[in-house]
């Protein structure tokens, strides 16, 4: 049995022949955007880890990792999310503190996960200036000399 309309197209292929494709999506190297950290002292906040490019960019989250050893303290949350920004076409965009991540338990053990597991599908975004990745740790103490290693996939446009 065949498909009715044979040969058929995937989604890309035909904005390819017929209007604009994304260049994020078609013949895109993967690009990765790693951040370290090492905490000097026990507390909560924010760390900035990493700018992602100017432009459009689509980031995959089954290609990116994070890594964190046990924090210390049983309540340790951690979230992964975005600054502020400026869209392509001048709009403006919130800050977004759990883009990918909310309240991750980082307090009971380490984690060694791709990012997948925590956000399941591509994110496109642009910007004008770029955007800023950041990490927050609330609820508990993160303690000092906690590292965490941060690795994000994108195609850049």
């Amino acid at each position: 049995m065949t498909f009715t309309g044979s040969p058929l197209s995937s989604t890309q292929y035909a904005l390819q022949v017929g209007a604009k494709a994304e260049v994020a999506d078609i013949h895109a190297p993967i690009r990765y955007a790693y951040g370290t950290w090492t905490a000097a002292a026990a507390g909560v906040g924010e760390v900035n880890m990493f700018k992602l490019p100017a432009g459009r960019i689509r980031f995959f989250p089954d290609l990116s990792w994070l890594i964190i050893g046990d924090t210390g303290q049983a309540t340790c949350n951690l979230s992964i999310g975005h600054r502020a920004y400026v869209n392509e076409d001048g709009t403006a965009v919130a800050e977004d503190f759990d883009e990918w991540a909310l309240n991750l338990d980082v307090g009971g053990s380490a984690l060694d996960q791709d990012v997948d597991s925590i956000v399941t599908s591509p994110t496109l975004m642009n910007s004008q200036d770029g955007i800023v990745v950041f990490v927050t740790f609330d609820t508990a103490d993160i303690d000092a000399a906690s590292v965490m290693h941060l690795w994000f996939a994108y195609t850049h446009a």
